[in-house]
């Protein structure tokens, strides 16, 4: 680099170390296994990339009606996942998330814009990730989608609510 105090002053961001990966297999398309730290996590791959690699990130009940899932990777989206379950959306759970991102971003070269997924609860992780990371999302699918936990576990209002799941949040 022509400018020492440019390069002395750059930073290389460090990426979170993962556990070795494992090759699996979704739906036929090939699948990667993998941890960071002690959440489990996986990306799957499209047959026939699209330019970019463009992905959808499954916020939460991976393979559980993977109907949308299946359609995008024939599209050439690659499917990503980590396991914060039981952590509502909170705060505890963009940490991983975000080192999520980074992870499969630098690893995989993924898109730098992700179309989140919130199926359910997962309405709870890609609202809160999306407000958090505004520049990395493409779009947000919503199915079902939890957008207030008020509602949903803890049945206020309108809502049914989840006494187990509400205790669980609190704690």
């Amino acid at each position: 680099h022509s400018d020492p105090v440019a390069f002395r002053n750059f930073r290389v961001k460090r990426l979170p170390e993962a556990e070795a990966l494992k090759q699996g297999v979704f739906f036929g398309y090939k699948k990667m296994d993998f941890k960071l730290g002690d959440r489990d996590a996986a990306v799957v791959f499209p047959s026939k990339p699209l330019p970019g690699n463009p992905w959808y990130w499954r916020t939460e009940f991976f393979g559980h009606e993977p109907q949308v899932d299946l359609e995008l990777l024939r599209r050439g989206f690659h499917v990503g996942y980590i396991n914060v379950q039981n952590l509502y959306g909170a705060p505890a759970a963009m940490a991983p998330m975000n080192e999520f991102y980074d992870y499969v971003r630098s690893v995989f070269r993924l898109s730098s814009k992700v179309t989140l997924a919130g199926f359910s609860r997962g309405g709870l992780f890609a609202f809160n990730w999306a407000v958090a990371n505004p520049g990395k999302v493409a779009a947000i699918y919503a199915d079902n989608a939890v957008c207030d936990f008020k509602s949903w576990p803890a049945g206020k209002g309108s809502g049914v609510g989840g006494k187990k799941d509400w205790e669980r949040l609190l704690g």
